[in-house]
């Protein structure tokens, strides 16, 4: 697989835009549900909105993998770029659901 994995981003670069999508959407879903709940006015319920949040600390936990280990080229951008615009996006998203 670590012989492989390089070549299969050179080749399949054109279709950067749908695991960029997909990622997007993956991140954002909690989110919009919490957007949702407030934009109709539902009053705040533990087990639910403890949840979305709870959803979104995981999934964030689980993005900072790829973006810490999956480096391939050795040159150290997943800690260079990857893991602090993963942490940018926790300071974003900490700062909307507290407000």
């Amino acid at each position: 697989m670590i012989a492989s994995l390089p070549d299969i981003f050179s080749k399949l670069s054109w279709l950067w835009y749908l695991p960029a999508l997909f990622i997007d959407c993956i991140l954002t879903y909690p989110l919009l549900a919490w957007t949702v709940r407030r934009s109709r006015g539902i009053p705040w319920v533990n087990r639910d909105d403890v949840a979305i949040i709870f959803l979104q600390i995981a999934i964030l936990i689980v993005w900072t993998y790829p973006c810490f280990y999956l480096d391939t080229t050795g040159l150290g951008y997943g800690m260079k770029y990857l893991l602090p615009s993963t942490l940018t996006l926790a300071i974003f998203l900490f700062i909307y659901y507290t407000a």
